[in-house]
């Protein structure tokens, strides 16, 4: 376990990394400062990794390595992130984008939330090898990442999602990969609505509490990812929606609601 003497160390050589250069990190060994000299010595650290990494076939262990790696990184992408002004716009930086992609998959949150707001914000790039674009690759893999939770009866915290919604938002993508988002919001906001269920919220709360709330965003962000992706699977959900939502209602405003769409 590093001292906490050396992480402070860590974050400030990141920091002076990249307030010393006006080129890309790593991108050549002229200079020789301590600020750089860390900055190549820990692409190097990286690339050996990755070789390691390389070798292991089995995802689960694969994760495991990288849940075991992570900690030796996270001060200096941290001090990267500090100040995400001076890093250039749209200049990769395959340290700070293997450690959000590393985070993400060890659902180490807490990493990978800030380091993704840095790498969409100043337009870094992932390496090649993930052939898609970071803001794309950021809603899938969390999206998929809840949905993996919420099918295995894990806990997952809704924020996660609510924030990378907001992050993405004006980002171009595959509209699959954004209706995965919204499958995943809906869930959760399910979830929440069925555990208020159980503790009563349904007559507790009444028409106008938190258990309508939680239904009436989940039934809006059922209906947006199908209407983004009408494969997504989101349609019992939905249906079932309706079905709770209806019976919220009074009699009278139930006689002339609209049947629910059944539809894609």
């Amino acid at each position: 376990m590093k001292s906490k003497l050396r992480q402070i160390r860590e974050r400030k050589l990141a920091e002076a990394a990249i307030a010393n250069a006006p080129m890309p990190i790593a991108a050549t060994p002229a200079r020789r400062d301590p600020a750089q000299a860390a900055a190549d010595l820990k692409l190097v650290q990286l690339t050996e990794d990755l070789k390691r990494l390389k070798t292991i076939e089995s995802i689960e262990k694969k994760i495991d390595l990288k849940r075991e790696l992570l900690p030796a990184y996270t001060d200096w992408v941290f001090g990267l992130a500090a100040h995400p002004d001076r890093l250039p716009q749209g200049e990769k930086n395959d340290v700070l984008t293997n450690i959000l992609m590393w985070a993400i998959d060890t659902g180490a949150w807490e990493t990978a939330l800030p380091l993704a707001d840095v790498v969409v914000t100043r337009r870094i790039p992932l390496p090649l090898r993930f052939d898609r674009s970071a803001p794309c690759a950021i809603a899938e893999e969390i999206a998929e990442a809840a949905l993996v939770a919420l099918r295995d009866g894990k806990a997952f915290d809704a924020d996660i999602v609510d924030t990378v919604q907001d992050l993405v938002a004006e980002e171009d993508m595959p509209d699959e990969v954004r209706a995965k988002l919204y499958k995943a919001e809906a869930q959760l906001s399910a979830r929440r609505a069925a555990e208020l269920e159980g503790e009563g919220g349904v007559s507790a709360d009444g028409v106008a509490g938190a258990y309508r709330m939680f239904l009436e965003s989940a039934r809006a962000a059922a209906q947006r990812a199908l209407e983004l992706d009408s494969n997504c699977g989101a349609k019992t959900l939905r249906r079932d929606l309706d079905r709770k939502i209806e019976k919220l209602l009074p009699k009278t405003e139930r006689e002339t609601e609209p049947a629910a769409d059944t539809g894609s």
